[in-house]
């Protein structure tokens, strides 16, 4: 310890050393600033004291006077430099004061390092006796989240389904080699495969923009308003995903489930550590083989891809959790997606990324406007689109594919389907779905035709055709 403490002391004496040396420069600096001047003025004050009378209305400078001037001319340069350096350093010096409040306040709002606490037992005993003490305390800022890895085959149906707990902490106490038990979480939303929102016609209501808002900027929110729910393809772009995403790197060991059901309990057997970092540390929960049936799944308005799905039943008697969940494919990764709550032995779907073998194209008809009645007039119009299924596999496949006609919001405004060929499997009037299970045979192509009218009384704009 003394040596310790003894080698500090240099270490500090030689901090201070070189704090104090940039200083001594800038004096040396301030220094030599005041005699260039001082310099400067001798030479003026000489110049001026070798004028004649003649030359000169000044009266002549002694050589008293002169020294006078010289001097406290140095001495009030002098005392300036050294004032302003003062203000230099009082200025550092607040500066890291205010930075090192700074800090202190933000270790206070996000307590990262160990803190002490106190715990106090009120304990009596009618005689001397020995006793052992367990203390269970709750705390806040920690909590995990259950992230899976999904390993599929082209060749095989049978899927790998890896549970992993993440866990993350900043309850200002580092866990280290620790009992770890985690419990259920709660339940949140997510999706793969897009879905189509209710395709909506109503009468067309111009936005009012205040005088001072730019119009181009209302006219681009209506336009791009119109085109969500109208007949064309969406951009590709917005339905596909982005690259894939780094996976977190994460300590992995194992774990045994506990209890089961939707209070599930999981036990990680070995000790486990964790600090209060905030940053995730991984434990895998189950790895489990599960049998899946494979299909397809095609969205034509939203995208001309085809995805493959597969529905997996959860061969464990604990349920999966809400979590993310990262997909590969003969050890290709395809993407990542979110995992909905799914109950013990239950289903549920997963997409596979889109398959080549399949293409489905959609076409719009051509459109007709007409006028009809011989009192209204009212105006109609005459839409539809074609659908071309191809199946470049030789063997069958099933396709769910999903498409829509539009759904009135306003009394004076009809729609009549006219033709659907072949029927749709199922039909949601008030969002206008329509859903077709086919089955493709190898080589097989299929056409789907759909044509509907919209009618509306004249002199009015009909926003989403």
């Amino acid at each position: 310890c003394h040596n310790n403490d003894f080698s500090g002391l240099r270490f500090t004496g030689i901090l201070n050393l070189f704090e104090l040396t940039p200083e001594a420069i800038d004096l040396f600096s301030d220094e030599r600033n005041v005699l260039n001047e001082k310099k400067k003025l001798l030479q003026d004050l000489s110049n001026k004291a070798g004028e004649t009378a003649e030359e000169s209305d000044a009266t002549a400078i002694s050589v008293t006077d002169l020294k006078e001037l010289v001097d406290y001319y140095s001495s009030q340069t002098q005392d300036i430099a050294l004032r302003l350096r003062g203000i230099e350093r009082e200025t550092t010096e607040l500066r890291e004061e205010i930075n090192r409040l700074r800090r202190q306040l933000k270790e206070i709002q996000n307590p990262g390092k160990p803190q002490t606490r106190k715990i106090i037992v009120m304990a009596k005993a009618d005689q001397g006796t020995r006793s052992q003490i367990q203390v269970d305390y709750l705390i806040g800022n920690a909590g995990w989240q259950p992230q899976y890895d999904i390993h599929a085959s082209s060749d095989s149906t049978e899927i790998e389904l890896t549970t992993y707990g993440v866990i993350r902490q900043r309850t200002g106490e580092d866990w280290e080699d620790v009992n770890l038990t985690l419990s259920t979480a709660r339940p949140s939303v997510g999706t793969a495969i897009p879905e189509l929102t209710p395709w909506t016609l109503d009468f067309f209501k111009p936005v009012e923009r205040p005088k001072s808002a730019p119009a181009d900027s209302y006219r681009s929110l209506a336009v791009a308003k119109s085109e969500v729910r109208s007949n064309y393809l969406s951009d590709e772009s917005q339905v596909l995903e982005g690259e894939a995403e780094l996976l977190e790197s994460a300590q992995v060991m194992t774990s045994v489930i506990q209890s089961r059901g939707f209070n599930a309990v999981y036990v990680v057997p070995a000790k486990m550590s964790a600090p209060s970092d905030g940053e995730p540390h991984r434990c895998t929960v189950s790895i489990q083989k599960m049998e899946s049936k494979r299909s397809y799944v095609s969205r034509p308005k939203l995208s001309r891809l085809v995805f493959m799905k597969a529905t997996v039943t959860n061969a464990n008697e604990a349920p999966l959790l809400p979590g993310q969940m990262n997909t590969f494919v003969d050890n290709d990764y395809i993407g990542r997606s979110y995992l909905n709550l799914v109950g013990p032995k239950g289903n549920f779907d997963l997409s596979l990324g889109q398959d080549d073998s399949i293409k489905v194209t959609r076409k719009e008809k051509v459109r007709k406007e007409d006028t009809r009645g011989i009192l209204s007039r009212d105006r109609e119009n005459q839409l539809g689109y074609t659908i071309e299924i191809e199946n470049f596999k030789e063997e069958a496949v099933q396709l769910e594919l999903e498409d829509q006609i539009p759904v009135s919001k306003d009394g004076q405004i009809l729609v009549k389907a006219k033709k659907i060929s072949p029927q749709p499997d199922k039909t949601k009037k008030e969002t206008g779905k329509l859903t077709w299970n086919l089955e493709l045979a190898g080589r097989q192509k299929k056409t789907i035709e759909v044509e509907f009218t919209v009618s509306h009384p004249p002199g009015q704009s009909i926003d989403g055709l």
